[in-house]
């Protein structure tokens, strides 16, 4: 066994939380997101949403 898990039992929940100084991406932090992450064998796949 070499200890890695496969892909397809791993799941990602996320609560993405923004912070800037930047006046054009303001609007980030007045908002609420939530993410959900899928391990691929070479990559991650993160999507996240807005929550409206």
């Amino acid at each position: 066994m070499n200890g890695i898990i496969d892909p397809e039992h791993v799941y990602f929940r996320t609560v993405p939380m923004f912070e800037t100084s930047s006046e054009a991406y303001q609007f980030l932090q007045d908002r609420l997101f939530i993410g959900a992450a899928v391990r691929l064998p070479d990559d991650i796949r993160l999507d996240i949403y807005e929550v409206q």
